[in-house]
């Protein structure tokens, strides 16, 4: 990816923003991230001068889980709150215990923290920032807070607190990002359908990732329009396609261009597909 961005940029393409929409590592652990800070640093932000490390926007994934500190504890407190809904979810959130579940994420937190002059105890977060003259709230959510389980499809939750926590945030910003790992059809039912809903209504791009093929939705309504964009790939392996996306903003227009490319015979091409 580094030299097609060093592409980008000498066609004047820098990015303002790099967005990585989870699974950063592969289990969780410590020097997994050591190697992606390595691989950040001397290929990607290398490739950018002048880039601030800061704008890099980073959300969690189910493989930015250390699974190995998952408690029984917490997978009977996880069941719990996932059988009783968004009420208990908020309750125990704001209670005393509220880092037994996210701690599953710590050392993905450290990792984070290093490129951010400050990042909330919780894996979600909200930042305001002015881009050639134009504000922009970017909503960091984490969809990966109770990821732990070999299934996970409609076992996952945002939960209403972390919507609106975030979104309480960003409520003066006109235009707003948010960036989630996984796809609604993996939070459970009670959940899924408030969040997507709160999401399409408050956003106007929805950045997410987890499924490893590109996908991009315009969503329509009477009030309000988004536009959903699922990345690609980026790894070492050829399950799946190497992809990325450049995404051009004009505010003014409120217009979104989007610019495909993908890894194929050995270099990054237009993406047609």
């Amino acid at each position: 990816i580094s030299d097609a961005v060093r592409q980008l940029a000498s066609e004047g393409h820098a990015p303002d923003f790099i967005a990585i929409t989870g699974d950063v590592a592969y289990s969780g652990k410590a020097a997994e991230y050591a190697l992606a800070r390595q691989w950040i640093e001397q290929r990607l932000l290398a490739a950018l001068p002048g880039f601030d490390p800061a704008n890099l926007l980073i959300v969690p994934g189910n493989h930015d889980v250390d699974r190995s500190t998952i408690t029984d504890e917490s997978q009977v407190i996880q069941e719990y709150l996932l059988s009783k809904g968004q009420d208990a979810i908020d309750k125990h959130i704001q209670g005393i215990n509220n880092r037994l579940l996210v701690s599953r994420l710590d050392a993905y937190q450290d990792f984070v923290k290093y490129y951010r002059n400050y990042l909330p105890e919780e894996p979600w977060w909200a930042e305001i920032r002015t881009v050639r003259g134009i504000e922009i709230g970017f909503a960091g959510l984490c969809s990966a807070w109770l990821s732990g389980k070999k299934e996970e499809q409609g076992n996952l939750a945002l939960g209403r607190y972390q919507i609106n926590k975030v979104l309480q945030q960003l409520a003066d910003v006109p235009i707003r990002i948010a960036l989630l790992h996984h796809p609604y059809s993996y939070l459970r039912e009670f959940d899924a359908e408030e969040c997507e809903q709160r999401l399409q209504k408050d956003y106007m791009i929805i950045l997410r990732g987890h499924l490893h093929k590109e996908k991009s939705r315009v969503i329509l309504s009477p009030n309000s329009s988004s536009l959903e964009l699922a990345a690609g790939s980026s790894y070492a392996g050829s399950d799946y396609p190497n992809a990325f996306q450049l995404i051009e903003l004009d505010a003014a227009a409120s217009n979104v261009y989007v610019h495909y490319r993908i890894w194929k015979d050995h270099r990054w091409i237009v993406d047609r597909n």
